[in-house]
């Protein structure tokens, strides 16, 4: 192997700087690396003098190992490999179609509207950096893009081992200053990586990682393997979450109105009086979901008429009817196959 005292020195000390960010940052993975011995591969100078993997008598990178990292910096960059939710495709494999679907892909874009980044054309959710090699692309491409989590696979572990010597890991968690979240499968499985994303999206909402940008690093059947299972099966882990997605965001709007101090009926029972509380100029508004509550209250239902704005949620409708009630709006809550 070729190498000079310079280079050894400098990706000495990269690594242990790395080490040390993963003993805080990834315990479990850090000690995978700490305790690692390899035996299938190593990191060498090639004929140009460049940092490469060998591995059984092959070059990882064919040619420069910098020159391939600008290509797929730029590629990256001007050529982007987006997946998105598609409801359509999704429903056409499931032979059913729920109302939700069709709103879900565009969710994204109307959360970060509401937050004032619209014109944020470099915003991405999240990647998934499919394959790491030296990782010598990684940082230029987080550089330019507004990235919310960064996901990294690399299924040959002395591969991503190589990586700590040439990647700058420490100065990427530092500068991401929690703006970025980083998530590591190294060693593992592709079906792993999805599961990894299924429990990183289940603690957020769903519609916020339904957007994903791919960067395939070489081509290396199990990264291909990978990308196209990836693209398959990508879908499946934002559909089935039954009414519990439904509960978090209703508690997130109504937590939004308590935050905005809007004005409300507070009398533990709805009243003429407690509709004459608040200003007339915004009538109050009944929302009327189908419970036993709303026996006892029909008749008040019915004198606030007027007085109100009515709306009905699924199956109270009939009720209303039944009692000679048009609500002025009426809302199907439930999203299960019999409303569409």
């Amino acid at each position: 192997m070729k190498q000079t005292s310079g280079l050894e020195s400098q990706i000495q000390l990269t690594y242990h700087r790395n080490m040390a960010a993963f003993k805080f940052y990834a315990p479990a993975l850090f000690k995978s690396l700490e305790s690692l011995v390899p035996t299938e591969s190593q990191l060498a100078l090639d004929d140009d003098d460049e940092l490469n993997i060998l591995q059984n008598a092959q070059w990882l990178y064919p040619l420069s190992s910098k020159k391939y990292a600008e290509l797929k910096t730029m590629e990256a960059l001007t050529n982007p490999h987006i997946v998105k939710v598609n409801p359509k495709e999704y429903s056409k494999r499931q032979k059913t179609v729920y109302l939700h679907e069709h709103y879900l892909a565009r969710m994204q874009d109307i959360n970060y509207d509401l937050q004032g980044c619209p014109t944020d054309k470099t915003y991405i959710p999240s990647m998934v950096f499919i394959g790491v090699g030296l990782g010598l692309h990684i940082a230029t491409i987080l550089e330019q893009k507004n990235c919310h989590r960064a996901y990294f696979f690399e299924p040959n572990l002395e591969t991503f081992y190589y990586s700590m010597f040439t990647l700058d890991y420490s100065h990427l968690f530092k500068k991401s200053a929690g703006k970025t979240h980083f998530h590591f499968c190294i060693g593992q499985s592709e079906i792993q990586l999805l599961n990894l994303i299924h429990k990183n999206t289940s603690k957020v909402s769903i519609h916020s990682n339904i957007k994903f940008q791919l960067v395939l690093h070489d081509q290396r059947q199990i990264l291909l393997d990978t990308l196209h299972y990836f693209e398959n099966h990508f879908s499946h882990l934002f559909y089935g979450f039954g009414f519990i997605e439904d509960e978090a965001i209703g508690i997130h709007h109504f937590i939004d109105k308590l935050q905005r101090n809007d004005r409300f009926i507070v009398d533990n029972t709805l009243t003429h009086t407690a509709c004459k509380k608040v200003h007339t100029d915004k009538p109050p508004v009944i929302i009327i979901g189908s419970g036993p509550s709303i026996d006892q209250d029909i008749a008040t239902i019915k004198a606030a008429t007027h007085q109100c704005i009515v709306v009905s949620c699924s199956s109270s409708i009939d009720i209303l009817y039944k009692n000679a009630i048009t609500p002025h709006f009426h809302v199907e809550v439930e999203r299960t196959h019999p409303m569409v």
